[in-house]
Protein backbone atom coordinates (compact mmCIF):
# COMPACT_ATOMS: atom_id res chain seq x y z
CA UNK A 1 0.00 0.00 0.00
CA UNK A 2 1.28 3.45 -0.89
CA UNK A 3 1.04 6.00 1.88
CA UNK A 4 -0.42 9.39 1.03
CA UNK A 5 1.62 12.54 1.25
CA UNK A 6 4.15 12.43 4.04
CA UNK A 7 2.35 10.61 6.83
CA UNK A 8 2.79 13.66 9.08
CA UNK A 9 3.45 12.70 12.67
CA UNK A 10 3.32 14.86 15.79
CA UNK A 11 7.06 15.56 16.01
CA UNK A 12 8.84 14.34 12.90
CA UNK A 13 12.61 14.24 13.12
CA UNK A 14 13.95 16.93 10.79
CA UNK A 15 15.95 15.62 7.86
CA UNK A 16 19.48 16.85 7.43
CA UNK A 17 18.52 19.10 4.55
CA UNK A 18 15.78 21.28 6.09
CA UNK A 19 16.00 25.01 6.63
CA UNK A 20 13.72 25.92 9.53
CA UNK A 21 14.96 29.54 9.44
CA UNK A 22 13.48 30.34 6.04
CA UNK A 23 9.73 30.51 5.84
CA UNK A 24 9.55 34.13 4.78
CA UNK A 25 6.88 33.14 2.27
CA UNK A 26 4.57 32.20 5.14
CA UNK A 27 3.76 28.75 3.76
CA UNK A 28 1.21 26.83 5.77
CA UNK A 29 1.73 23.17 6.77
CA UNK A 30 -0.68 20.45 5.75
CA UNK A 31 -3.44 19.87 8.30
CA UNK A 32 -4.03 16.18 7.55
CA UNK A 33 -1.73 13.32 6.59
CA UNK A 34 -3.02 13.04 3.00
CA UNK A 35 -3.34 16.74 2.26
CA UNK A 36 0.02 17.69 0.73
CA UNK A 37 -1.91 18.44 -2.47
CA UNK A 38 -4.53 20.50 -0.64
CA UNK A 39 -1.83 22.38 1.27
CA UNK A 40 -0.18 23.39 -2.01
CA UNK A 41 -3.57 24.61 -3.29
CA UNK A 42 -3.88 26.77 -0.16
CA UNK A 43 -0.32 28.04 -0.37
CA UNK A 44 -0.58 29.15 -4.00
CA UNK A 45 -4.21 30.30 -4.16
CA UNK A 46 -5.31 31.18 -0.63
CA UNK A 47 -8.22 28.70 -0.64
CA UNK A 48 -8.11 26.98 2.78
CA UNK A 49 -6.89 23.40 2.38
CA UNK A 50 -9.80 22.08 4.41
CA UNK A 51 -12.15 23.33 1.66
CA UNK A 52 -10.29 21.59 -1.15
CA UNK A 53 -11.44 17.96 -0.63
CA UNK A 54 -15.12 18.94 -0.64
CA UNK A 55 -14.55 20.80 -3.92
CA UNK A 56 -12.95 17.74 -5.52
CA UNK A 57 -14.91 14.81 -4.10
CA UNK A 58 -18.67 14.90 -4.83
CA UNK A 59 -19.39 12.67 -1.83
CA UNK A 60 -17.89 15.39 0.41
CA UNK A 61 -19.77 18.32 -1.12
CA UNK A 62 -22.09 18.57 1.89
CA UNK A 63 -19.38 17.78 4.49
CA UNK A 64 -17.63 20.53 6.45
CA UNK A 65 -14.04 19.32 6.09
CA UNK A 66 -12.87 22.28 8.20
CA UNK A 67 -14.61 20.78 11.22
CA UNK A 68 -12.30 18.60 13.37
CA UNK A 69 -14.92 15.87 13.73
CA UNK A 70 -14.95 15.40 9.92
CA UNK A 71 -11.18 15.41 9.41
CA UNK A 72 -10.84 11.61 9.20
CA UNK A 73 -13.61 11.39 6.59
CA UNK A 74 -12.05 14.22 4.54
CA UNK A 75 -8.42 13.09 4.84
CA UNK A 76 -8.17 11.78 1.28
CA UNK A 77 -5.30 11.93 -1.19
CA UNK A 78 -6.01 13.87 -4.34
CA UNK A 79 -4.72 15.22 -7.61
CA UNK A 80 -3.15 18.65 -7.25
CA UNK A 81 -4.27 19.84 -10.68
CA UNK A 82 -7.88 18.87 -9.91
CA UNK A 83 -7.71 20.70 -6.57
CA UNK A 84 -6.31 23.83 -8.22
CA UNK A 85 -9.07 23.84 -10.85
CA UNK A 86 -12.11 22.82 -8.78
CA UNK A 87 -11.30 24.70 -5.57
CA UNK A 88 -9.65 27.82 -6.99
CA UNK A 89 -10.36 27.94 -10.73
CA UNK A 90 -6.64 27.76 -11.54
CA UNK A 91 -5.76 25.92 -14.72
CA UNK A 92 -2.52 23.97 -14.39
CA UNK A 93 -0.41 21.67 -16.49
CA UNK A 94 0.37 18.17 -15.23
CA UNK A 95 3.24 16.39 -16.92
CA UNK A 96 4.14 12.76 -16.20
CA UNK A 97 7.83 13.60 -16.15
CA UNK A 98 10.30 15.94 -14.50
CA UNK A 99 11.09 19.27 -16.08
CA UNK A 100 14.49 19.71 -17.63
CA UNK A 101 16.90 21.68 -15.47
CA UNK A 102 16.61 24.58 -17.94
CA UNK A 103 12.80 24.60 -17.79
CA UNK A 104 12.84 24.37 -13.99
CA UNK A 105 15.28 27.29 -13.79
CA UNK A 106 13.14 29.30 -16.22
CA UNK A 107 10.03 28.76 -14.05
CA UNK A 108 11.91 29.85 -10.92
CA UNK A 109 13.42 32.90 -12.64
CA UNK A 110 9.98 34.30 -13.53
CA UNK A 111 8.75 33.77 -9.96
CA UNK A 112 6.63 30.68 -10.60
CA UNK A 113 6.39 27.79 -8.22
CA UNK A 114 6.77 24.22 -9.46
CA UNK A 115 5.04 21.26 -7.80
CA UNK A 116 7.29 18.20 -7.84
CA UNK A 117 5.49 14.88 -7.42
CA UNK A 118 7.80 12.47 -5.59
CA UNK A 119 6.88 8.81 -5.75
CA UNK A 120 8.29 5.53 -4.57
CA UNK A 121 7.01 2.05 -3.78
CA UNK A 122 5.70 3.07 -0.34
CA UNK A 123 5.07 6.83 -0.57
CA UNK A 124 3.82 9.59 -2.83
CA UNK A 125 4.23 13.22 -1.87
CA UNK A 126 4.17 16.66 -3.50
CA UNK A 127 6.59 19.46 -2.61
CA UNK A 128 6.64 23.03 -3.91
CA UNK A 129 9.90 24.29 -5.41
CA UNK A 130 9.98 28.05 -5.01
CA UNK A 131 13.59 29.12 -5.44
CA UNK A 132 17.12 28.09 -6.26
CA UNK A 133 20.01 28.52 -3.87
CA UNK A 134 23.34 27.76 -5.51
CA UNK A 135 23.11 24.30 -7.03
CA UNK A 136 20.15 23.23 -4.87
CA UNK A 137 16.47 23.91 -5.25
CA UNK A 138 14.50 25.04 -2.22
CA UNK A 139 11.17 23.27 -1.84
CA UNK A 140 8.44 23.84 0.71
CA UNK A 141 7.52 20.53 2.30
CA UNK A 142 4.10 20.97 3.89
CA UNK A 143 4.37 17.62 5.68
CA UNK A 144 7.41 18.72 7.66
CA UNK A 145 6.47 22.42 7.81
CA UNK A 146 9.96 23.28 6.55
CA UNK A 147 11.96 24.06 3.46
CA UNK A 148 14.07 21.23 2.10
CA UNK A 149 17.01 21.41 -0.26
CA UNK A 150 16.89 19.15 -3.30
CA UNK A 151 19.56 18.53 -5.89
CA UNK A 152 18.33 18.18 -9.46
CA UNK A 153 20.10 14.86 -10.13
CA UNK A 154 18.96 13.49 -6.74
CA UNK A 155 15.34 14.18 -7.64
CA UNK A 156 15.78 12.52 -11.04
CA UNK A 157 17.80 9.48 -9.95
CA UNK A 158 16.18 9.00 -6.55
CA UNK A 159 16.58 10.09 -2.97
CA UNK A 160 15.53 9.07 0.50
CA UNK A 161 12.62 11.07 1.85
CA UNK A 162 11.87 10.30 5.50
CA UNK A 163 13.05 6.73 5.04
CA UNK A 164 11.21 6.17 1.74
CA UNK A 165 12.99 5.81 -1.60
CA UNK A 166 11.40 8.31 -4.00
CA UNK A 167 12.12 10.10 -7.23
CA UNK A 168 10.59 12.90 -9.30
CA UNK A 169 7.76 11.28 -11.21
CA UNK A 170 5.61 14.18 -12.40
CA UNK A 171 5.31 17.96 -12.43
CA UNK A 172 2.49 20.47 -12.05
CA UNK A 173 2.93 24.07 -13.20
CA UNK A 174 0.49 26.95 -13.51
Amino acid sequence: MVAGCSERIASPPPPIDTNPLDNAEGFKPQRASNWCWASIVENVTGVPQCEVPSSVYPELSEVDCCSPENLAQCNLPGALQEGLLKAAGVVSTYTRSPLSREDLDAQIEVGSHVAVHLRGPTLQHVVLIHKRLGVAYVAWDSGQDANIFLGYQDMIKGLSYRGHAVKWEATTTW
